[in-house]
């Protein structure tokens, strides 16, 4: 094989093409990597080569078959035995979004507050929006754990292997029961909107004996009820983010697109946990009920004042 530079000089050497970079015979690269060593007499030093979709020192780490989890995304920038003002800026800016996630448990208590008054459950949607309320109160506390029980068993400071197999084998499954029971329950309660709608429309309709057509009718319902198409587009813009990475992009090759996936990852939550800004606050009777509740608990404080 010979190399030439700009000035067309030649530098050659024999090159066998069925030699295996192995170490010698003694791989400590995993994945079926290439293995170097800096001297075969007496090395002191390897060097991996991998192939796409393997990570780590020795290549031991893969995000083949890559599904959303904070341990492919972040778990190759934790360095460890190192305090967390020293890690990498991508580790920084997901603590910062997790200490974020506290201001959520205080507006989900507010949802979870607004739908268990009655007046708010008087049809199938104020069940609904309860349960999704509860399950994405849920899934930001299981979030929270994960993430920090993640950066500290990557800094080394928890190193209980029962922790961490308790983990492995349910925290990222609740965290991904709660994600999708919420997201069918706000599926649900657009759907049972939408029905009631046309329920409505064709009983007006028939009680009123009207000219205008069933479609006509089904428009002026509608507009009327203007928050039962904003909650749905809504929550199908915020889905979108996740939905063009995950098809767009691919596996993530290389730890270099972690921050991608992590914008995707830390999106995908963003649907669950906006129930009070999608169904609350342009709703006029949970509004009110919402309004109703804050009165209530700042009643006592005025007396004291």
């Amino acid at each position: 094989m010979c190399i030439c530079d700009s000035d067309r000089f030649s530098n050659c050497f024999q090159f066998n093409k069925t030699k295996k970079y192995n170490c010698s015979g003694k791989n400590l690269c995993y994945n079926d990597s290439q293995c170097f060593l800096n001297n075969e007499t007496c090395p002191t030093a390897f060097i991996c080569v991998c192939n796409d979709w393997y990570y780590g020192r020795q290549y031991q780490f893969s995000t083949k078959d890559f599904i959303f989890s904070l341990d492919q995304i972040l778990g190759y920038h934790i360095k460890p035995s190192i305090s967390v003002h020293q890690q990498p800026f991508i580790v920084k800016l997901s603590i910062i979004t997790t200490i974020m996630l506290i201001l959520e448990l205080i507006i989900g208590s507010l949802s979870i507050a607004t739908f268990k008054v009655k007046t708010s459950r008087e049809v199938g949607c104020g069940y609904y929006l309860l349960v999704s309320s509860i399950s994405s109160m849920c899934m930001i506390i299981v979030l929270t754990i994960k993430f920090w029980q993640l950066v500290l068993s990557q800094m080394s400071i928890i190193t209980n292997g029962s922790i961490m197999f308790i983990d492995c084998i349910s925290i990222e499954i609740i965290l991904k029961s709660c994600l999708v029971s919420s997201e069918w329950l706000n599926d649900c309660v657009a759907m049972e909107r939408m029905f009631n709608v046309i329920k409505v429309a064709a009983r007006s309709r028939v009680n009123v004996e009207s000219k205008l057509s069933f479609k006509q009718h089904f428009r002026l319902k509608l507009k009327q009820h203007k928050n039962i198409i904003i909650a749905p587009s809504i929550l199908l813009v915020l889905g979108l983010p996740r939905l063009i990475i995950s098809f767009t992009s691919g596996c993530m090759r290389s730890p270099r697109q972690s921050w991608l996936y992590l914008i995707g990852y830390f999106v995908s939550f963003i649907p669950s946990m906006s129930t009070f800004f999608v169904f609350i606050l342009p709703s006029k009777n949970y509004k009110s009920e919402f309004d109703k509740i804050i009165q209530r608990w700042i009643r006592p404080f005025r007396r004291r004042s």
